[in-house]
């Protein structure tokens, strides 16, 4: 029934940009095994009108980190990194090819074209000579960036947030054309808050380098009057939900990073009059079986309670 009715807000692509940004990190992130000091970026902007005719634009970016979204050391990492570029600029091509004429609601103009996304991903390879394809995660990052563009500037010419955009008023179909029967009637709507948060607790990233107590900072360190130590920044901002990057497949050092954490983080929260923090860990794919994520469980247990306790969730 939907279907025929007409959505003003219904956009098409009128032309689409893209820039390569490198930003280099204030401190080396370790993740796992990865080191990372400086990120190129894609940058997408696109241009697109509704059937009102009005005209507006969007902007996404995301970081290309090729040595999480193509993990392999055996290619090059320049190569990879030209892959992913590519992926993204061939994206907003095919989009400008299929909807420069016909209009659509983000969700519909991408779903249809995620195999032809993927696609991409082994035709850039070849073309660049790539000894392997660049994997599915690869290309859904470097084709992200223009998803994001698109809500946004979905959002923009409508005069509403992109989270407003989903739901009936905006979308032909619920979600059962894409999922299937049990969401008969269901939107995306109907699983967003209809208002927005003034204050959401954040998770600070606590990087396997990061150094936990000021004694540890030397001269070396960034002198920005930014905290460098994990208690300055516990101190200065009252963060109470930690993210550790673990090095997931040294079980003695991530126990004892992790209880330090929680060590430091109960102790300066305490100088703050709070009591509750929050842990969660992330071995970014290093562990190389669940015992090893079962032992360090109850190596943790063991070593700091506390940790242990507080401990919200596991990122594998």
């Amino acid at each position: 029934m939907g279907r025929l009715r007409e959505y003003p807000s219904e956009v098409r692509i009128v032309s689409y940009e893209t820039e390569v940004v490198s930003y280099r990190f204030r401190y080396p992130l370790k993740f796992g095994k990865v080191v990372v000091e400086k990120s190129p970026s894609l940058l997408v902007k696109i241009e697109v009108e509704n059937r009102k005719g009005e005209v507006g634009d969007g902007v996404g970016a995301m970081p290309l980190l090729t040595k999480w979204a193509f993990p392999d050391p055996d290619v090059d990492e320049e190569k990879k990194l030209e892959v992913m570029i590519k992926i993204g600029e061939e994206t907003c091509k095919v989009l400008k090819e299929k909807y420069s004429w016909k209009y659509g609601h983000p969700i519909d103009i991408m779903m249809p074209l995620h195999d032809k996304i993927l696609a991409l991903g082994n035709k850039v390879s070849r073309e660049i000579g790539l000894p392997k394809f660049m994997p599915k995660l690869g290309v859904l990052v470097a084709s992200s960036p223009v998803d994001a563009a698109l809500h946004d500037a979905f959002g923009r010419v409508n005069g509403i947030s992109s989270y407003e955009g989903y739901g009936p008023k905006h979308m032909r179909h619920d979600l059962s054309f894409y999922l299937g029967e049990r969401f008969r009637g269901k939107y995306i709507s109907d699983y967003l808050r209809g208002d927005f948060v003034r204050r959401l607790p954040i998770f600070h990233l606590v990087g396997a380098l990061d150094k936990i107590y000021r004694e540890e900072v030397d001269a070396e360190d960034p002198r920005d009057g930014l905290p460098v130590a994990l208690e300055d920044w516990i101190e200065r901002d009252g963060v109470f939900c930690l993210k550790v990057k673990l090095r997931g497949n040294d079980l003695e050092w991530d126990v004892e990073r992790t209880s330090l954490v929680a060590e430091v983080a109960q102790e300066k929260l305490k100088e703050l009059g709070r009591e509750e923090f929050y842990l969660s860990i992330d071995s970014n794919e290093m562990n190389p079986n669940p015992e090893f994520t079962l032992e360090y469980l109850r190596r943790l247990k063991k070593r700091s309670p506390l940790a242990f306790e507080r401990l919200l969730y596991l990122e594998q």
